[in-house]
């Protein structure tokens, strides 16, 4: 079967009530099992850009090198093995250009984005988390409504406090 007749991909941003604008930016491409979310980090120059840029580079990456091709001649582990190297790299060639961009253009100096990228295959599934952006898994129950369960844990400062300490927002950190 086809992972586009076996996945239901459903993204949802929004900027929540403190920002007046989303730096969210969603690439999927159920017909490869990719998605790519980002948001772009409030308060910091061009948040946006650093989202987009991330989620069509990414996305592009994977395009290129997640083929039937490439697949074809792979087992379940390996092709387990190759969506990890192959995300890992790409996540890795994006954080350089954003970089890159940041340091060329003056306005775009110290932007940056959260991420989860995500590649389905073969019953498994690959994910690239970085930051407090979430990934949740939703299964359709015969008869019953879903269930939301929660697949990462937050990568910023405030999730890796311990519990008694994550009540307290974080406003700043010097």
């Amino acid at each position: 079967m086809a992972i586009i007749n076996a996945l239901q991909i459903v993204s949802v941003t929004d900027p929540g009530r403190i920002r007046g604008h989303n730096e969210d930016c969603v690439e999927s491409r159920p017909e490869m099992g990719v998605v790519v979310l980002a948001d772009g980090m409030g308060g910091y120059n061009a948040g946006e850009v650093a989202s987009g840029m991330a989620t069509s580079l990414i996305a592009a990456g994977l395009a290129n090198g997640w083929t039937r091709a490439a697949l074809k001649k792979l087992d379940r582990e390996q092709a387990s093995a190759f969506s990890q190297q192959l995300l890992q790299a790409e996540v890795s060639k994006a954080n350089s250009a954003i970089f890159e961009a940041a340091q060329k253009d003056s306005q775009c100096a110290g932007m940056g984005t959260t991420l989860v990228a995500c590649l389905f295959y073969d019953n498994f599934l690959t994910v690239g988390h970085i930051g407090d952006s979430r990934l949740y898994r939703m299964p359709m129950r015969w008869n019953r409504s879903p269930v939301t369960t929660r697949c990462c844990r937050s990568r910023s400062i405030q999730g890796l406090l311990p519990k008694k300490m994550r009540v307290l927002p974080i406003t700043k950190i010097w």
